[in-house]
């Protein structure tokens, strides 16, 4: 089972490792290598923040289980690994790495061994939305090295440690202190400050013990799929597709302000809910006028209507009128003609 795992290991490298070169401008930003030795570089990557899809580089998905991705870089962060990369870190079992300095130890018994350290980093390490912690606790079992100053590149060597003014100890075992470090020679104990020391690496006695520790808690079943991020700041960690979550990126502020304009906008919509049920409101009354004034149009255009009734009463006006006009017309012309007959009578 564990052999299937680790078979199906998949490194995600977000970052770039830190070479002197910059990024050419013909190159293509990202480049991804799949399990089976094909690569592929593009600058279009989709779906990255989006929890509920799954990521593409130029239309090529991350999650084809026959060709699943081993590895990708984005180009374009070389120049900034060097120059973002914390001077000081925390390496745990593994290989993860914590940005950030070892300031002091706690201790659930007094007298015994440190549980946790205590990390001061930069305030970078939060839920998008929320406030960042700028101090974090870690177990002290869990970690292989120790870094106050990077001065070069060192190989992992446990039971030394490199103080500042170059000087390299051997030790069999220490024991962490509030502000110090306490170490064992073939020679006897020596107290050494924090200040003192440029990086030191504990004696793991059992580190696929603590491994198969943080595997349990990563894939409990051991049938997913391991992954690593490696960012420009000196971060590495290791998670699996259960531990997983994609967010999107925005600071505190940026929260607060997005709220404010979320609220603004509730109320520009509430305040338009209302506007609308008024014109709604409005329309519904001139539809009732339009329809009863329909109405009345056509009762009075049908037969018996008043439209009829005006028209007849009308008609009948006109022809008493006219037939008022003749009748007077034919008095007039019987009071000519009898007139015109007794002017002849006298005449004859």
């Amino acid at each position: 089972m564990l052999r299937l795992l680790f078979s199906s290991l998949m490194a995600l490298v977000v970052s770039c490792l830190a070479l002197d070169c910059l990024f050419p401008a013909d190159l293509e930003r990202y480049i991804a290598v799949f399990s089976d030795g094909s690569v592929l570089e593009g600058n279009q990557l989709q779906n990255w923040h989006d929890a509920r899809s799954k990521p593409v580089l130029e239309g090529t998905s991350f999650d084809n289980p026959a060709n699943p991705l081993r590895w990708l870089r984005d180009r374009s962060l070389r120049g900034k690994a060097y120059k973002f990369s914390s001077g000081s870190y925390v390496e745990f079992t593994g290989g993860d790495r914590l940005p950030g300095k070892v300031i002091s130890a706690s201790f659930n018994d007094y007298g015994g061994a440190a549980s946790h350290l205590l990390v001061e980093t930069e305030g970078q390490f939060a839920r998008p939305g929320r406030i960042s912690r700028k101090h974090v606790h870690i177990l002290a079992s869990k970690v292989r090295r120790v870094v106050w100053d990077r001065l070069d590149r060192r190989p992992l060597t446990p039971g030394v440690a490199y103080l500042r003014n170059g000087q390299a100890l051997n030790f069999r075992r220490l024991r962490w202190g509030p502000g110090s470090v306490s170490i064992l020679l073939s020679d006897g104990v020596r107290e050494l400050a924090f200040a003192q020391i440029a990086e030191i690496h504990p004696v793991d006695t059992a580190p696929w013990e603590t491994y198969y520790d943080e595997l349990a808690v990563l894939d409990p079943n051991l049938e997913g799929r391991l992954f690593r991020f490696e960012t420009i700041d000196g971060l590495i960690a290791t998670s699996s597709r259960s531990r997983f979550q994609a967010l999107a990126f925005s600071s505190h502020e940026e929260q607060e302000r997005l709220g404010r304009i979320r609220q603004s906008l509730q109320g520009q919509l509430a305040n338009f809910e209302r506007q609308n049920k008024a014109s709604l409101k409005r329309i519904d009354d001139l539809q009732k006028k339009l329809d009863e004034e329909l109405k009345k149009q056509a009762e009075a255009a049908a037969p018996g209507g008043r439209d009829e009734e005006k028209t007849r009463a009308a008609t009948e006006r006109f022809l008493s009128q006219m037939e008022k006009r003749l009748k007077r017309r034919l008095e007039t012309h019987d009071r000519q003609t009898r007139t015109l007959e007794n002017n002849r009578l006298r005449q004859l």
